[in-house]
This record gives C-alpha cells, sequence and structure tokens, in this order.
C-alpha cells in the first residue's frame, strides 16, 4: 500500500474512480496469482476461527440482529466451503491484495465498534463481500459497479447497495487505515497461513490485534 506516511495514516487518492470491465483489465501475472492464493488461504483461516469462536452465540445473535445488521443475516449456512467464496471474490474482483488486508481490518474495527455484529457462519460471506468493496473503492483507482459485486458476492444489487451503506455507517464513514495496524495484520495472515497449530496462532493474533487501535 502506498501513500504519505507523516500522519500515522494511509493516503490514499480519492480522485474519481474510472469505472472498468472484464475485457480491458490484465490477467494476474504467476506471481500475483501465487500471492493471492496465500492470501487466500489466510483469510480462510482467519474467517473460520472467528466463525468457530462464535459459533456457541449464533442462535442467540441471530435472534436480535437489528434492523441495522439483520441484512447481513443469511436464512442459511451456506453449503461450499468458506475458501471457495473468497478464492471466487480473488479471482472475480481483480482488487490488490491489500484490499483484502484492508477488509479483514474492517472487519475486526467492526466486532469493536458493533460487537452484536459478529462473523459467524451466517454473516461471514455478506460481510466479506461488503468488506471488500468498501476496501476496493477506498483503495483502488479503478473499480466496478456494484451491480458487479452483487453478481460476485452471491446477493442482488440493491442488497449491495444497502449493506454498503449500513457498513460504512457502522464504520462511521472512517476507511482510514492505521498504517501500524495494517501490517499488523498483513504480517500476522501471513505468519499464521498454513501453521499447522493454526488455532494457537489466530488467538495469539486476535490477541494482539485487539490491543491495538482499531478504532482510531
Amino acid at each position: 500500500v502506498t501513500g504519505k506516511r507523516d500522519s500515522g495514516q494511509l493516503d490514499v487518492q480519492q480522485a474519481n474512480k474510472r469505472r472498468r470491465s472484464l475485457s480491458n483489465m490484465p490477467p494476474r501475472t504467476q506471481e500475483e496469482q501465487a500471492e493471492a492464493m496465500v492470501l487466500v488461504e489466510a483469510i480462510t483461516e482467519q474467517l473460520t476461527f472467528l466463525c468457530r469462536r462464535n459459533r456457541k452465540d449464533e442462535t442467540t445473535l441471530n435472534s436480535c440482529a437489528d434492523e441495522r445488521s439483520r441484512i447481513f443475516y443469511g436464512a442459511f449456512k451456506q453449503p461450499f466451503p468458506l475458501q471457495h467464496y473468497v478464492q471466487r471474490l480473488v479471482d472475480h474482483t481483480k482488487c490488490s491484495n491489500s484490499a483484502f488486508v484492508a477488509a479483514l481490518v474492517y472487519l475486526r474495527r467492526i466486532q469493536v465498534r458493533y460487537p452484536s455484529l459478529r462473523v459467524t457462519d451466517f454473516t461471514v460471506h455478506r460481510l466479506l463481500i461488503t468488506s471488500v468493496v468498501l476496501a476496493t473503492k477506498y483503495l483502488e483507482d479503478e473499480v466496478y459497479e456494484n451491480a458487479y459485486y452483487a453478481r460476485v458476492g452471491g446477493v442482488e444489487t440493491h442488497e449491495m447497495n444497502k449493506m454498503e451503506v449500513r457498513l460504512l455507517g457502522i464504520l462511521g464513514y472512517d476507511l482510514s487505515l492505521d498504517h501500524g495496524v495494517y501490517h499488523l495484520f498483513e504480517d500476522g495472515l501471513m505468519s499464521s497461513s498454513g501453521s499447522s497449530s493454526s488455532g494457537e496462532d489466530n488467538e495469539s493474533f486476535t490477541s494482539e490485534v485487539s490491543s491495538s487501535s482499531l478504532t482510531d
């Protein structure tokens, strides 16, 4: 991620976004694809850990969902592996690896600011696609229309629009990324990916992140 660092924030240009199409988008290089695969595995591990940790509270969370968070709850658990969904987002959103790291930062920030909306088997897919969309629009110069992201994420366009607005509000309309926190996530993801002791690594990573200034 590039940008000025004098303020401790990642300075991302907010110029007018050019809408892009699949036809003019260059394919990932082999090196980029390899990096993306590592990121897919790492993000899947982190999200799976969060879903597992929150599983005991799923029934309560589902029944207590308020108007603001209800749209993020699926009617049932998806039958396919989470990694397949993460891979789909990587393959079809074509956003940078940095956007996926930023999306995970947003997801953890949500847990701090809005603890009633947790990452569970019922919310993980909608929260992930919405966080990726927000991160992509914040970090990237070229983005798709929401109708395209909706198709990639498996939701209706009107749902994608509403989820984007809702999540942006929950985040306090602040998508800025502290430079130190961003790299904590990036380093933590890469160090925990594929580890045989992923449970311990994820727990350690969670504790370390929880002590960071995610609400700044």
